[in-house]
């Protein structure tokens, strides 16, 4: 009898031993996804340069594939001061994105400076995706002014020109003492047009004209074919990119075509502009 005990009391210790393995097993098994190994990197990356207080550039991407995911961190972007074939000079700035946003101002860019940023997605445990990068940017200089129609006589002032390293724009009468100093051309011949100088004496300087689009999308766009016209019809609200005879690039925006006014025969346009100080950097435009 007492063996019989003896057993039975060792096979209930089993028994519950067994069960309590089980029960710690089931305990080892918990809802939290592995941890990612990899991230898809952010796409499409876009550049837009403009200025207000001081210069500074937008960049912008479309999201991580991953950036659903419970350990999606966010986004890094790395901003250096590049040389004109893009090999990294010093590095500008690290910018920390959270994951909600897609975009980020560059403040105080340098004019005459040439940058590029790239641009990766972070999961929480530092896993770094691939990093892509920005096309080369630099400053713009931004202002507005306004243009007359061509006159043959009286007070029209229907030249402009600018100093491209500081942006400066102004206006000049049409005659042989200005013509080195003027890059567009306004006159009215079946349609208001601007004109490079060259097509009309007696100026004398060779600019191309693109018509890029129309509104604040067409003025922000990086994304820019090179200018080959000679002449553009001039219409309100259209954004044009001009070429100078040096190769620097200006994006203007019409913002009025006015008609004639009190004592005045002619009509005059106004405008918004930038100007990209580098020649042969194609980027007053977005990216």
């Amino acid at each position: 009898m007492k063996r019989t005990y003896l057993w039975l009391k060792m096979f209930s210790i089993a028994v519950i031993s067994s069960l309590m393995f089980f029960a710690g097993d089931c305990g080892t098994n918990n809802d939290n996804p592995p941890a990612s190994t990899s991230v898809a990197a952010p796409t499409n990356i876009k550049i837009r340069v403009d200025r207000s207080s001081g210069a500074f550039a937008v960049v912008s991407w479309d999201h991580s594939a991953d950036k659903g995911k419970s350990d999606f961190k966010g986004y890094v972007v790395n901003t250096y001061a590049v040389d004109s074939s893009g090999n990294v000079i010093s590095q500008f700035r690290t910018d920390i994105v959270p994951s909600s946003s897609n975009s980020q101002i560059i403040n105080s860019i340098i004019p005459l400076t040439r940058y590029k940023s790239f641009v990766y997605a972070e999961t929480n445990n530092s896993v770094k995706s691939d990093s892509v990068g920005s096309l080369i940017y630099a400053a713009v200089w931004a202002n507005n002014d306004s243009l007359d129609q061509f006159q043959a006589t009286g007070s029209a002032v229907s030249g402009y020109g600018w100093n491209t390293a500081f942006g400066i724009g102004t206006r000049y009468a049409y005659t042989t003492a200005n013509a080195n100093l003027i890059d567009i051309h306004l006159r009215d011949e079946g349609g208001l047009r601007f004109y490079s100088p060259d097509q009309k004496t007696p100026g004398t300087r060779v600019t191309k004209f693109d018509l890029v689009g129309t509104g604040q999308e067409a003025y922000d766009r990086t994304d820019l074919l090179e200018p080959a016209l000679t002449s553009i019809v001039v219409v309100e609200n259209n954004v044009y990119l001009i070429k100078t005879q040096e190769g620097n690039y200006i994006k203007v925006w019409v913002k009025k075509i006015n008609p004639p006014a009190g004592s005045r025969t002619y009509s005059y346009v106004t405008f918004d502009y930038k100007v990209q100080p580098i020649a042969g950097l194609r980027i007053v435009k977005r990216g």
